[in-house]
């Protein structure tokens, strides 16, 4: 009887323990998995903002390239008088390219903005996985701290039950005892 009932509370608290410990190792497991998500995608970002920069110098420099092409030829214009049509010719073409390649600065910034504004909200919901995360961690440890409690409590409540017990059957055997002394007595005095 106090074999089992000691039995019976060490399996109900390895049960416990156990099932903590799989639900502590589950949470871990997906924090290690979130946290690899969030370097990846910052890994992502990384790399589009450098390809949005590469883009936005290349954009600037050929800005830079029409604006030289523009003074150069006006100056041409300013010294060759005849060639004032073939001049005005190119420098509309090259106000042109200026145009577009101001066109296209105007978007790759319209995109780095764009990209910058998906990573700041990417960040922020990885953060707040992460605390969710942090948190949802917090609680299995606290309820495996809990269980541990329990455990001991119930463990301590055998042991208790089980010292009493013991006392129980020692007055139980001191009863028997009493009772044998007295029934050899009265077969003594029966056979006189």
């Amino acid at each position: 009887m106090l074999a089992e009932v000691w039995q019976e509370a060490q399996a109900i608290s390895n049960e416990s323990l156990n099932a903590a410990q799989a639900a502590w190792v589950t949470e871990r497991a997906e924090a290690e998995e979130l946290r690899n998500e969030v370097s990846e995608a910052y890994e992502v970002q990384a790399q589009e903002l450098e390809a949005v920069r590469q883009q936005l110098a290349e954009a600037l420099e050929q800005v830079r390239a029409g604006e030289q092409i523009r003074e150069r030829q006006a100056s041409e214009l300013a010294e060759l008088p005849a060639a004032k049509q073939q001049r005005d010719y190119e420098a509309a073409n090259a106000m042109t390219e200026l145009h577009t390649a101001r066109e296209a600065l105007d978007s790759l910034r319209s995109e780095l903005a764009q990209v910058q504004a998906r990573a700041e909200a990417y960040a922020s919901v990885a953060a707040e996985r992460q605390q969710d995360a942090a948190r949802r961690l917090e609680t299995v440890l606290a309820e495996l701290e809990n269980m541990k409690q329990e455990s001991k409590t119930a463990l301590d409540k055998a042991q208790q039950e089980a010292a009493a017990a013991r006392e129980h059957a020692a007055g139980l055997v001191g009863q028997l005892e009493a009772i044998t002394a007295q029934n050899r007595e009265l077969m003594a005095a029966l056979k006189r």
